[in-house]
């Protein structure tokens, strides 16, 4: 990797970090709402598929651990990097659509839903994946927008 593009995957790494740092919803212990993934489908298509997975998995799961939930690190690290992966080889194949970004927000919404399935059992489960629900539809939303907005420029 060349030092300019070093660089710039390290200052992703920092903006994810920060995205779901500052931009949260705490829901108590049901952990917190952010949008990680509007910041992850849009930085992770200029990255490498294997880059992607890191800058995805590691500022997200790292914010899990400094924000006192790191029992969901692991998951995270894994759910958030699979999205980035596909992020990131749908637009080096230059099929990424805003559909596409649904699709990878489900994703998201069921990698959650086992998690907190096999974690803490069916109920909290189906309490949880409202959540989910609420931080894909932002997260999407955000990620359609700069879709059109790109169109247009």
């Amino acid at each position: 990797m060349q030092l300019k593009r070093a660089g710039q995957f390290l200052v992703g790494i920092v903006f994810i970090f920060l995205i779901t740092v500052l931009c949260k919803f705490r829901l108590g212990h049901l952990g917190y709402i952010n949008l990680s993934a509007a910041a992850i489908m849009i930085l992770c298509r200029f990255f490498d598929p294997a880059y992607a997975i890191i800058l995805a998995g590691l500022p997200t799961a790292l914010a899990d651990i400094v924000l006192q939930y790191s029992y969901y690190a692991p998951y995270t690290f894994i759910i958030k990097g699979i999205i980035g992966f596909l992020t990131a080889l749908l637009s080096r194949k230059k099929k990424l659509k805003s559909i596409h970004c649904v699709l990878l927000g489900l994703l998201e919404v069921i990698g959650y839903l086992l998690a907190d399935f096999y974690m803490f059992g069916r109920a909290m489960a189906v309490l949880g994946v409202r959540y989910s629900l609420i931080q894909f539809a932002l997260s999407v939303s955000i990620v359609c927008v700069y879709n059109l907005i790109k169109k247009k420029v």
